[in-house]
Order: structure tokens, then sequence, then C-alpha cells
């Protein structure tokens, strides 16, 4: 059987260990390839579990095991793009499991249409959806690019090739100051190539409540703000940029603090844009 699915797990250091959980909640690990990027730079000392862990992944007759000494999250997802040997990659995050079912429920959907990026629904373990989505089948666009997350993206490796589009290396996390949004910028990118994103309404992983992108700190406005001005053209740039202003000012949810906090947010957020 020719496989359509290579599910591909970026992960770094010690945290190879969480790896074999993520590859065992997949319920028909037979019909698809798992690649593992394991990133291990030349500075970091991994621990005996580690080692074992990796020994096991290297025996494994369904794994795909890569060790690269690079650094950054976006350098790891490019990497399993050039080494995916199927049409499509799944990308997918270390640190959360899948939903019974859900591979087959992928693999039978992102082949009705020809888009460059398939996005799917994830859960937090409360079993509530991670955030507002799309109706079914719908185009992504604006108002929903920024919700999107990585691990609920499937990839045609072969439209992304066409278009030379690949995640910007200067993005996410692992050494960079612009630590998050680079999946976001990476459908901007395909839209702009003149492809599409088709969201499907199919709850596919259980992702844990906490993400870099919920943490509310100086670095991550300006990343924000860095990702509003390469995701959006001119107007609705300041439109973005001027909602997120209004929020944190307002700050309803008391989640930004003081108002010396919160204007140091504000310039964060105004650095990234002008980044």
């Amino acid at each position: 059987m020719n496989k359509i699915l290579t599910v591909a797990c970026s992960t770094f250091g010690d945290r190879i260990e969480k790896v074999l959980k993520v590859y065992e909640s997949i319920d028909i690990a037979d019909k698809i390839n798992f690649l593992v990027i394991h990133q291990v730079p030349k500075d970091i000392s991994l621990s005996d579990e580690s080692i074992s862990v990796i020994l096991r992944l290297e025996a494994h007759p369904s794994i795909d095991y890569i060790k690269d000494q690079s650094k950054g999250l976006t350098v790891s997802r490019n990497i399993a793009l050039q080494k995916t040997k199927t049409r499509y990659m799944w990308v997918m995050d270390d640190d959360l499991e899948f939903i019974p079912g859900s591979i087959n429920n992928v693999m039978a959907t992102i082949q009705i249409d020809n888009a460059i990026c398939h996005t799917f629904e994830s859960l937090k373990p409360s079993g509530l959806k991670r955030t507002l989505y799309p109706r079914d089948r719908a185009k992504v666009e604006k108002k929903y690019i920024l919700r999107v997350a990585s691990f609920e993206m499937v990839l045609d490796v072969n439209q992304l090739k066409r278009h030379n589009i690949t995640f910007r290396e200067d993005m996410g996390v692992g050494g960079n100051i612009i630590n998050l949004g680079e999946e976001s910028v990476l459908i901007a990118d395909i839209l702009r190539a003149g492809g599409d994103v088709i969201h499907h309404s199919i709850s596919v992983n259980i992702h844990p409540e906490v993400s870099t992108g919920t943490v509310v700190n100086n670095q991550n406005f300006f990343s924000k703000g860095v990702v509003i001005r390469r995701v959006f053209p001119n107007f609705w740039m300041v439109y973005y940029f001027l909602r997120d202003v209004n929020r944190i000012v307002r700050n309803r949810n008391c989640e930004f603090g003081k108002i010396s906090e919160r204007m140091a947010l504000v310039e964060s957020l105004l650095k990234g844009l002008l980044h």
C-alpha cells in the first residue's frame, strides 16, 4: 500500500521521552509514516532515559528517527518537509495525543480538495474545543489565520515545494526572538501564492491548556506584532494592531496586569509591528 501521510513530530533535547507517547496514541500506525526530528545541539547533554528512548526509536521498523544539531522549531519543521516521502505531512508537537479514528478521518478528507494546507480542530484536556473555528470546509482567511495551530495543519508537500514555500526560520521557539506565529505566516504565504487553505470540522488531537502563545509577556507581544505585519496588508495590519491594543488597555479579564505592565505590552506589540 502506498502511504500518503507522514506525521512529522519535532522535539528537542530530553523532550524526546514524550515522543513514544505521541506515537502510541496513533491507532493505525501501520498506515502512515512517523517521522521524528530530534534537535540535539552540541551543548546539550541527554539523560540516560532519553538515550534509551532513542535506541528504541532507531530500532522501530515504523519510525524514521533523525537527529540534528540545529536549533529552532521552524528549522526542525523545514527538515521534516525535506525528509517527508509522502504527499502530505501532518505538523506535530511532542506533547499531545491523537483522538481515536482521527488519522483515518484526516486521510479520507485531505484527498477531496487540492488545497496546499488542510486545517483541523483540537481539544483541550477538558474536552472543549481549543478555540473558535471556521465552519466546515470553509477557506481559512483573515479572520481565522491567527487562530490556527501548527499541530492542526496537514500540508501538501509537493505543492509547497512547487511554490518554494517553507516555514520562516527567524520565527518559532528555540532560538528566535519571534517565538510564535510561524504557522499563521506560513498560511499567509500560501494564500499570497494563490493556494487554498481549507478547514475541516474534525477534532483530531488533545493538546495541553498552556502553550507558548497563551503566555502573557513582552516577548510574546513583540512576536505578535511581527506576525500581524507579516500576515496582513496595510489596512488589516492597522486594524488587528488597534484591536490588540484595545484588548490590552481595557483588560476585561484582568489578564494583562497593572497599567505599567499593560503599557509595556503595547510598546512591545508596536516594536514587533515596526520590526
